[in-house]
This record gives structure tokens, sequence and C-alpha cells, in this order.
């Protein structure tokens, strides 16, 4: 499916990212695992807007991978410590990746059912949803604060 919504979620999970640790990390290190883990969304969010639904095993294969890639990501982002400034952002965007992995496992449900409705509908919700736009929000907080955001700094 190829849609303005799937569109808009390449973009907004470029917007999201970071990875784990038990103690605060120095914004050198917090900026460090936002530029790996960009990669790791930015994947995960090719696999799923790059998919042909007109291919439902390859869809459902592709979105599955995109799904567990964004799950990935939000686990790593929720158990990460960030800097003290960055740590509400940090939340917000866990908010959000954790959303875009739900609307995921949808997307995935509905390739399975062949249902390109559902699809639709999905990619509908995740246009309108506050979670995915809270993490805009979060990144152009975390540019305004001076994070280099790496891949993120487009958005």
């Amino acid at each position: 499916m190829r849609s303005s919504a799937l569109g808009l979620l390449v973009a907004v999970v470029l917007l999201a990212g970071c990875g784990g640790g038990s103690s605060r990390l120095s914004k050198k290190d917090y900026e460090q695992h936002l530029h790996q883990d960009a990669t790791l969304i930015a994947k995960a969010a090719t696999n799923a807007s790059t998919a042909d639904f007109n291919s439902p095993d390859q869809y459902a294969r592709r979105v599955a991978l995109a799904q567990q890639g964004m799950k990935r990501a939000a686990d790593d982002l929720d158990t990460l410590k960030a800097p003290a400034d960055a740590e509400q952002d940090t939340k917000q965007i866990v908010a959000g990746v954790r959303y875009l992995s739900k609307a995921l496992a949808r997307l995935h449900h509905a390739a399975t059912t062949s249902s390109f409705a559902e699809a639709q509908k999905v990619s509908s919700d995740i246009a309108a949803s506050p979670e995915v736009k809270g993490v805009g929000t979060a990144i152009n907080d975390l540019k305004r604060k001076g994070y280099d955001v790496g891949a993120f700094s487009g958005s």
C-alpha cells in the first residue's frame, strides 16, 4: 500500500529512536544512540512503506519485519536513561514508536486477511495520531535544546 498516510509513517518514524543503558547518558552518548537507532527505524519504515499490498504474503512479511523493528526500537528507547533535559522528549518518542508498532501489527493483520479497507483505515489512523504528531514535537524540542538528532535533522 502506498498512501500519503504511509508516507507520513516513513517521515515520522525517522523522527524516533534510541538505545538502552542503566545510567543517565551524556549528551554525546545520547546523540550517538539517536544516530544509531535512526537506521533501525528507517529500515522498519522502508520495509512497511515499500511493501506492495497487491502481494499480500510479501506485504505481510515486510510489515511484520517493520513491526519487529519498531518494537525493538521502542523497547531500547524505553530502557534508555536519557539526559535530564531529554527525558520527557524520550518518553514522548517511545509513545509514538509504540503506537507505530501497534499500527504495523494492524497492517499485518490487514495483509493476512487481504483487507485493503482495513489497511487504509490504519494509514488514516496513523496520519491523525496524536502519538505520531508528538514524535515530531519531541524531536523539534530536542533540536531546540541543541541535540544533534542526525537523520532526524531534516524533520
